[in-house]
């Protein structure tokens, strides 16, 4: 709405709630939000466009921010929620002599680690970056049952692992050698 008085324009603009956002008047054009002055310019319509695109810009920024960082929480859970079953109170694994049933004649090839997954678990574990690892490795909640995954995932020979059996007996002995090991391991796949 614009209204003009001895010379003078005096131009109002209403948002949908019928509240005043924007008032503009005088020989030169001075805009208001709310009462203070936001700017002021000779020329009305390029004023009017450029502080609409201001707003416009302004709004699309808040919107943005409020809204990042929900979705990247909403990731978070979902990959900590896919990781769930990697605990040490969780871990349902057995250690297996194996033997090549490939090679004639059939012989022993060691110890190894085998795991209870479901498919989906399995794709999971495939799938992991070597950070995801190491942090798992580091975590107390967590260390011994990445480790046992890594040594089923690697096929590595796991006879030390019989006798550290326990997770204490693991961490004391070793679980920093495991950690170096799976580090340069991780590093070249």
């Amino acid at each position: 709405m614009a209204l003009s008085d001895s010379g003078k324009t005096s131009r109002y603009t209403y948002n949908a709630a019928g509240r005043r956002i924007i008032k503009s008047h005088g020989d030169l054009e001075s805009v208001y939000i709310n009462g203070a002055t936001q700017g002021i310019s000779k020329q009305k319509e390029k004023k009017t466009m450029k502080f609409n695109l201001v707003i416009l810009v302004f709004l699309i920024m808040a919107i943005s921010s409020c809204c990042a960082p929900k979705a990247h929480n909403k990731r978070e859970k979902n990959v900590t929620n896919e990781l769930s079953f990697i605990n040490n109170k969780r871990i349902n694994f057995s250690i297996k002599k194996v033997a090549c049933d490939t090679c004639f004649p059939i012989f022993d090839i060691g110890y190894r680690v085998r795991v209870n997954l479901t498919p989906k678990q399995d794709s999971i574990i495939i799938r992991m970056k070597r950070t995801e690892w190491l942090s798992l490795l580091n975590d107390e909640t967590t260390d011994y049952a990445a480790n046992i995954l890594l040594y089923y995932i690697y096929n590595r020979e796991a006879i030390a692992l019989l006798y550290n059996r326990s997770i204490k007996d693991w961490r004391d002995g070793m679980k920093e050698d495991d950690i170096l090991y799976w580090d340069k391991t991780l590093n070249y796949h």
